[in-house]
């Protein structure tokens, strides 16, 4: 399978719980773009460490803000 399609769109609750907004302020500096880049990059690893050869795709929109920096933190 060449491609595997996350979806992580229209994920607007994310950091709202406060099990969210305690892991925000003790690791991610306060950030919740750091929040959802650390989940995406979770499942992306699970997804090709079962699925050898495949690119992980998702939806960009919970990361238009996102600046090339804080995305390379997480590659």
């Amino acid at each position: 399978m060449p491609f595997f399609h996350i979806g992580a769109d229209e994920a607007f609750q994310v950091g709202m719980c406060q099990k969210d907004i305690d892991l925000m302020r003790s690791k991610l500096d306060g950030s919740r773009e750091r929040l959802m880049l650390r989940h995406i990059a979770t499942i992306a690893k699970h997804v090709t460490s079962q699925i050898k050869n495949t690119k992980v795709l998702m939806w960009h929109d919970m990361l238009n803000n996102v600046d090339n920096a804080m995305l390379k933190e997480f590659q």
